[in-house]
């Protein structure tokens, strides 16, 4: 019986967008926790037995595995204790990603709607049915986000505190990994040695603090 949370288990196309998908809503401050990736007909029938032949609540109406056995659908929760399944917004939001990455919504199923289930279809363009005969959409394009979808400073000023201060951690890391070169590069390596910063995270920005501190070293060191 196969039941798995590994995006490795995932078509390798599937796989790469999941992760892309993760990281655009990490960076708007959405936790998501995948539940389940892959799972086999054995798993599915378990699933289905469940609320009929079984005590709980009836959670599929598929006795065989579809999209999750063929590596192309995930399900997720949001990573709270508490909130998993109880955030209306947050789910709004990270299906509106999912989508715009090019998967669809179990949210959108008008018969038992699963709001935590994403997958690729093609865009709708194959059902549950040409997956178990073995007809399996084409490759997933890799998602990339043209200028048009860049974060503007009108989606900044609408932005929540917790999603602007995750914005902004996430700039400062991806600036802190980047090397100071040339003539930028030596004066720090000087500054570095006089004891004025530690050199660490070269280009991500600075407090007004932080620079009051460095400026103190530079002076005493005078």
């Amino acid at each position: 019986m196969v039941n798995s949370r590994d995006t490795a288990l995932l078509r390798e196309d599937v796989e790469a967008n999941v992760h892309i998908w993760l990281r655009l809503c990490e960076a708007e401050g959405l936790q998501v926790l995948i539940t389940q990736t892959v799972r086999d007909d054995a798993y599915q029938a378990y699933l289905y037995a469940q609320g009929r032949t079984k005590p709980g609540q009836i959670v599929t109406n598929s006795r065989r595995t579809t999209f999750h056995g063929a590596g192309l659908a995930v399900d997720f929760c949001k990573n709270v204790k508490g909130q998993e399944y109880s955030d209306a917004a947050f789910f709004d939001r990270v299906i509106e990603i999912a989508k715009e990455v090019g998967f669809s919504s179990g949210a959108d199923w008008k018969s038992f709607p699963e709001k935590c289930h994403i997958q690729w279809d093609y865009h709708g363009q194959y059902s549950g049915s040409m997956i178990t005969a073995g007809r399996l959409p084409p490759l997933m394009p890799i998602y990339e986000r043209s200028s048009a979808d860049m974060i503007t400073m009108e989606d900044v000023k609408s932005m929540s505190e917790e999603t602007t201060l995750a914005l902004w951690n996430k700039i400062q890391n991806v600036l802190g990994e980047q090397e100071q070169t040339g003539k930028v590069g030596e004066e720090l390596r000087e500054a570095v040695e006089m004891g004025i910063t530690d050199g660490s995270r070269p280009k991500a920005a600075c407090t007004r603090a932080q620079a009051a501190v460095m400026v103190k070293r530079a002076v005493k060191g005078e």
